[in-house]
């Protein structure tokens, strides 16, 4: 995951992870300056790291992950779900 957090240039400061879930957290100072386009990437691309993250962890196995971007204060304000 940590790819992701210097590819975001700040807006991403940190993971938290537990169980299926992870929580990223957002700089909303700098969500605020980015575009739609970079806003769905951060979304889409978090999403999909934490597929492949849990899937290489624990091969063989199903479950239903959730990523969460949360801000300074742990308040969500985006939640999606997938099945691997």
């Amino acid at each position: 995951m940590q790819p992701m957090r210097s590819e975001s240039n700040d807006t991403v400061v940190g993971f938290d992870i537990k169980g299926t879930q992870m929580s990223v957290g957002i700089d909303l100072n700098e969500w605020e300056t980015i575009d739609d386009d970079a806003d769905q990437a951060i979304k889409t691309e978090a999403l999909s790291r934490w597929k492949t993250a849990w899937s290489k962890e624990n091969p063989g196995k199903h479950a239903t992950l959730t990523v969460r971007l949360v801000d300074y204060h742990g308040h969500e304000f985006f939640r999606e779900t997938a099945k691997v």
